[in-house]
């Protein structure tokens, strides 16, 4: 599966991870690469259904407060964002956050992840100004975990950018997108 991965041909990941989930049923990680494979082949229904079943063996098998509980949520918090059901998403969102908040502090990168997909899902919701507060929160943290030339960091300024377009400030916008594109080149080069 992770050769295919790689091409990326996600139809025949799809098939090596139901495989890999036949042979090992109910292996959570199995599960989750499933979903993950409907999602980016566009079947958000299934996926939901797989990382639902994730979450399940893992609430059973870790109690309701665990990291890897935490990502089940935040999984299908995205399956159900896909689906276009933002107000579901929201929930699953900050039942994650709450779980990382409580395992690893306020300041860590999966607590960033959580507030950057509330962003999402509020900007989704036409909820801009929401939007940009859960942004920005996970920007402060990116940049103290990872520093000024980050991924992520472009990530989330690209996100802040598109926001304070959609609040016609063109200018702040663009300020964002510049700043995302600056950390793009420098990571990646200009090509």
């Amino acid at each position: 599966a992770y050769f295919f991965d790689k091409k990326p041909d996600y139809r025949g990941a799809l098939v090596a991870y139901l495989e890999a989930e036949r042979l090992e049923p109910g292996n959570v990680d199995y599960l989750n690469m499933v979903g993950w494979a409907y999602d980016e082949l566009g079947e958000y229904g299934r996926a939901k259904d797989y990382h639902e079943r994730a979450l399940a063996i893992r609430k059973k098998v870790y109690g309701e407060q665990h990291p890897d509980v935490a990502t089940s949520l935040n999984n299908l918090g995205l399956a159900y964002d896909d689906l276009g059901d933002n107000r579901k998403a929201i929930s699953y969102y900050e039942q994650a956050l709450a779980i990382d908040e409580k395992v690893y502090g306020k300041e860590h990168p999966n607590v960033a992840i959580r507030l950057n997909n509330l962003g999402g899902a509020y900007w989704n919701l036409g909820d801009n100004r929401k939007a940009i507060s859960y942004y920005e929160q996970a920007l402060a943290i990116l940049k103290k975990v990872y520093g000024e030339q980050h991924p992520y960091v472009a990530t989330t300024l690209n996100n802040l950018g598109e926001t304070w377009i959609e609040l016609d400030e063109p200018k702040k916008g663009i300020c964002y997108y510049e700043q995302a594109v600056a950390i793009d080149e420098h990571v990646n080069g200009k090509e």
